[in-house]
């Protein structure tokens, strides 16, 4: 392969020459136009890329435009908001002690100037979301709460009258929230269309009634949930789904707080339940199952402020998480309102894990896992329910090894195998845990249950990878030791049982592991020889001299007997020589 040959040196001194005869034209030319006259590329030859591409670059941003670490121009709308509230409320505050307001006065005057703020706010939208949402959220507090003080101070105007006025200040900042694509107007509104039935009942009275809660309050918090359900949809903000889930359970919790215990007539423990049903599925099932849509409105209706912006984008998570939350109260709530037993509590459990399999099933979502191990936590709670106390490891490590199984062969997402080792490890723990404790008692569902955990080890460890194949075998042979150990007793007998059964286990294991399957369960086997040593010299002066005879002398044959079986064989110690080929042949 012949290289190429190279310019003269005089031809690349003409070829440098000329291109800083280019350069010093564009220099000339960029001098010589305006300020903000675009320079021309194309006069710019391709010898020089670099060149074309630096003239085509915009210029840079002047120092006044980099991001500001304070944005002092929203710290000081909202500290003027405030101090104008502050204002108001000192100067109301000396016009009630000297007497210069009447309660009408004060009560339109109240009315007016919230409703001017709210009017500016709308109006000064097109020219500042920031101070458009200031105003607004300003002069509807103080008119949604001139309106309650109007009702509850005064005494001026009615419940209802109230009540309908707070609600129409509710529904007006909905209204901005659709126009203006604004997060804190909509959770500002949610707050407040939970609040307003509680700030309108005085001392406590009116959350219950003949039936244990108030069925008419329960009926409206319902329907502000459907409504704040369909908004959330259409916007599918997550600080709005959030603070509305967090209001309607807080809500509920109000009015289950309040309620009166009742036998015969169960309509209030109806209402409760048909409520935080509807909780669970406005603000976690239908999001759940219609995620994708959500999400896609929501980057359609982006939030208005960056700030806003920014911390719903950081909120996905916790809405993912829902179900962890709203589905346990929802399952306290019915076995409280009803009176459920634990096994009756573990159907409903039941139910509802089965509920949130079927969403993580169904949903838009291609990778919904969270509602799967939703539903594996909500199989877990009603299993420990349903079952007593001694069968919980079974249960427990039955289900793990039943979600290992199915993962392996539906090969499906790393976190559904996350759910079964855990369920099964949590199984295990409490199957050794019962073990060591009930060591010496009689009864047979210990054992049982501990070699039924150990069989559902095996499997488990046969359904997932080597690393936890391995981790599950060593739980099961270590439970099995255990398990031995229990059903032979603490007599003196027992414990030479116990010492040759793990020594003719180790043994074995020494061997078929040497012979057979590895390292692995060579080491196991030594490991079981060395417990059995320590196990000699703990009990060696607590057993009887004839037990402590037959111990040494069993232990000491089997060690003889696998020593033999462990000799190296002849033929391994004969190497073969290749014999050599006759040299020149």
């Amino acid at each position: 392969m012949t290289r190429p040959a190279r310019k003269p040196l005089q031809d690349r001194l003409a070829d440098i020459e000329r291109r800083l005869e280019v350069l010093e034209s564009v220099a000339r030319s960029s001098q010589s136009a305006p300020v903000h006259a675009p320079v021309a590329t194309e006069a710019i030859p391709a010898a020089v890329p670099s060149l074309a591409a630096s003239a085509a670059a915009p210029p840079p941003l002047p120092l006044d435009a980099e991001p500001r670490v304070l944005d002092v121009e929203r710290l000081f709308r909202w500290a003027g908001g405030i101090l104008l509230v502050l204002a108001a409320a000192f100067l109301l505050s000396v016009a009630l002690e000297r007497g210069w307001l009447t309660p009408l006065v004060r009560l339109t005057g109240g009315l007016a100037i919230g409703a001017t703020l709210m009017g500016l706010g709308v109006g000064l939208r097109r020219r500042s979301d920031g101070f458009a949402t200031t105003l607004l959220t300003t002069g509807a507090v103080i008119t949604y709460l001139m309106l309650w003080a109007g009702y509850e101070a005064y005494g001026l105007i009615g419940s209802w009258a109230a009540g309908g006025g707070m609600l129409l200040v509710v529904a007006g900042l909905f209204a901005e929230v659709f126009r203006s694509n604004d997060v804190a107007l909509s959770v500002l509104a949610t707050l407040g269309g939970f609040a307003t039935p509680f700030l309108l009942v005085v001392a406590g009275e009116g959350l219950t009634d003949t039936a244990g809660v108030s069925v008419p309050l329960v009926s409206y918090l319902g329907v502000f949930v459907v409504l704040t359900a369909v908004v959330h949809s259409v916007v599918g903000w997550r600080l709005l789904q959030l603070f509305a889930a967090g209001g309607a359970v807080f809500a509920g919790g109000l009015v289950l707080a309040s309620s009166t215990p009742t036998e015969g007539v169960r309509s209030g423990a109806v209402a409760m339940t048909v409520y935080f049903v509807l909780v669970a599925l406005a603000y976690w099932a239908v999001p759940a199952l219609f995620r994708p849509g959500i999400e896609a409105r929501r980057a359609g209706r982006a939030p208005s402020l960056p700030l806003s912006r920014a911390v719903d984008d950081a909120l996905g998570v916790l809405v993912r998480l829902a179900g962890f939350v709203l589905l346990p109260i929802l399952l306290a709530v019915v076995s409280s309102q009803w009176g459920l037993d634990p096994e009756e509590a573990g159907v409903v459990a039941l139910v509802l894990a089965v509920t949130a399999g079927l969403v993580g099933a169904f949903s838009e979502d291609l990778d919904d896992v969270v509602n799967w191990l939703l539903s594996a936590v909500l199989l877990a709670i009603g299993l420990v329910l349903l079952f007593d106390a001694d069968y919980h490891a079974l249960v427990l490590a039955g289900e793990g090894t039943a979600i290992l199984m199915a993962n392996h062969f539906a090969k499906g997402h790393r976190v559904n195998a996350v759910a079964g080792h855990v369920a099964v490890g949590i199984g295990s723990l409490i199957a050794g845990v019962r073990l060591l404790s009930a060591f010496g008692e009689p009864g047979t569902a210990v054992p049982l249950v501990a070699a039924l955990v150990v069989a559902l080890l095996a499997t488990a460890g046969w359904a997932t990878g080597d690393r936890m194949r391995l981790a599950w075998w060593s739980v099961g042979y270590a439970g099995t030791l255990l398990l031995v150990r229990h059903l032979f007793g603490a007599s003196d007998v027992g414990v030479g049982l116990t010492t040759g059964a793990w020594a003719i286990v180790g043994l074995g294991l020494v061997v078929v592991g040497r012979r057979r399957f590895g390292r692995a369960t060579e080491l196991a086997g030594l490991l079981s020889l060395g417990a059995v040593a320590v196990r000699l010299l703990e009990h060696l002066g607590d057993l009887e001299p004839l037990v402590r005879v037959a111990v040494f002398l069993g232990i000491g044959a089997l060690l003889l007997v696998g020593g033999w079986y462990l000799r190296p064989s002849p033929e391994a110690d004969e190497v073969e020589i290749p014999d050599e080929e006759p040299i020149g042949v």
